[in-house]
C-alpha cells in the first residue's frame, strides 16, 4: 500500500510539472531589454563612482 501512495504521488508530481511551460516573450520586448540596461529600465539613478585610476584618497604624502 505504501508503494502505491508513493506512486501516485509521483506521478502527480509529474503531472504538475508537465503543466508547467516557459512562455517566452515576444521578439519585440526581448529586443527593448537587449537595448536599455535594466537600471534604466527599473528607473534607478547611478551613482557617479570614480574609476579605480582616478586617486580618491589622500596618500601619507599629502598629509605632511
Amino acid at each position: 500500500m505504501n508503494i502505491e501512495f508513493e506512486q501516485e504521488q509521483s506521478m502527480e508530481r509529474i503531472r504538475k510539472l508537465k503543466t508547467l511551460s516557459f512562455i517566452p516573450k515576444p521578439p519585440k520586448d526581448m529586443k527593448i531589454q537587449a537595448e536599455e540596461p535594466a537600471y534604466k529600465r527599473r528607473g534607478l539613478e547611478l551613482k557617479h563612482i570614480p574609476h579605480s585610476s582616478e586617486k580618491t584618497a589622500k596618500g601619507f604624502d599629502d598629509c605632511i
